[in-house]
């Protein structure tokens, strides 16, 4: 199986360093499998690895501002104007260390594709838009295109050789169930390649479960018996996870509905928490034989920053949130709120539980919401 990358599935993780990613490439490497990036997509990413880091610069130097004129000092900053234009330069040498790494491979632009391309824009054919936007999906789809044709004319084909990773479903899809649209369908038709031969995802973790081979069950049994075991919480290994998630904790922002809260609560924040964490085992993959991914439900109680309308502010009765400042502007009141919140953990270990090598925290709205909302969402259903 071949697994192609669109940009829109790594932008948030444009130093490759993502869990899910990390899982998918040691299945592949496994299981035979190959993982691919086209030029075309690279070229995005250090587009929008630029625009990022310049972004985030200028974040900084408001903020410094800021303080400066508020305390009257010097604030000594981050890094430099060449320093930042260094890492920009350097960022295409550090991605294909990393894709070296990982055994991700580049898939080239295909040549002589201009005519077909123009063709394509000209009579507004996916994956162009309607308005004639969409030249780099266009390249996209054709580097995949030219990667299928190794399947032209084979009648043997009759499941997915070709694995395409994207949440771009308006634009290669005819609805958000993931069919290939019908000017794809033409396109590997007219190649005789049998459509069945690429299957699009949306998610990464979708592709590593297309994939994943259950080994010995023996070894998963044999973990899953020392992490709900007493002994867990007093390892090492157990000290180490959490003490990488109070460093994704803090300041971490939300929406009031994955918390559960109202939507009058706007704009919770995490400012501090108690060191109560709750872990309920979930998964275990065994990956290879030298790692293993863990997946926990987390609970912990943490204090929110909140906004609240002042228009809103007499309607609470049961817990009530904390007021700290009535004033904050004309329309709202800063306040605090205590709540339980629930997240999904995830991490790569060895499998000897001895060393963490990543860790991942995500929002679980679901568990978050009160019994009400529940049975409302329910009920919808």
């Amino acid at each position: 199986m071949e697994i192609i990358l669109d940009t829109n599935v790594i932008n948030g993780d444009l130093l490759l360093k993502g869990l899910d990613l990390k899982k998918l490439c040691i299945t592949a490497r496994e299981n035979d499998h190959t993982l691919y990036i086209p030029k075309v997509v690279l070229m995005e990413m250090e587009k929008h690895y630029d625009q990022a880091l310049r972004e985030s610069y200028k974040q900084t130097e408001r903020g410094a501002n800021i303080f400066e004129k508020l305390t009257e000092s010097n604030v000594k900053r981050l890094v430099t104007i060449k320093e930042l234009d260094s890492y920009a330069s350097n960022y295409p040498k550090v991605l294909h260390k990393r894709m070296k790494e990982l055994g991700i491979e580049i898939l080239p632009i295909p040549r002589d594709n201009d005519a077909t391309i123009i063709n394509k824009a000209v009579h507004r054919k996916k994956p162009f838009k309607e308005n004639g936007v969409g030249y780099p999906d266009a390249l996209l789809w054709h580097t995949i295109l030219q990667k299928a044709k190794k399947f032209s004319g084979d009648r043997t084909v009759s499941s997915p050789r070709i694995i395409f990773i994207t949440d771009n479903h308006n634009d290669f899809c005819k609805s958000a169930d993931c069919e290939l649209h019908s000017d794809l369908i033409e396109d590997l038709e007219e190649d005789e390649i049998n459509p069945v031969a690429i299957k699009i995802v949306k998610k990464i973790e979708e592709a590593f479960k297309m994939l994943y081979v259950k080994p010995d069950i023996t070894l998963t049994k044999d973990i899953a018996k020392f992490l709900s075991s007493r002994n867990f919480n007093s390892t090492d290994f157990y000290k180490d996870i959490v003490d990488r998630v109070m460093k994704l904790l803090p300041y971490r922002a939300f929406e009031s509905d994955e918390v559960g809260l109202p939507d009058s609560f706007e704009s919770p924040t995490i400012d501090m928490f108690e060191e109560d964490f709750k872990f309920e085992l979930q998964t275990i993959d065994v990956l290879d034989k030298e790692q293993v991914s863990i997946k926990w439900s987390m609970s912990v109680t943490c204090l929110l920053d909140i906004y609240i309308p002042k228009s809103d502010l007499g309607y609470f009765e049961n817990n009530s949130p904390i007021v700290y400042n009535y004033d904050w502007n004309d329309h709202y009141v800063a306040a605090q709120q205590w709540k339980n919140i629930w997240f999904d953990v995830e991490a790569i270990a060895d499998n000897r539980l001895q060393t963490v090598e990543n860790l991942e925290i995500e929002i679980n709205e679901d568990r978050n919401q009160p019994p009400e909302r529940k049975s409302r969402r329910n009920d919808l259903d």
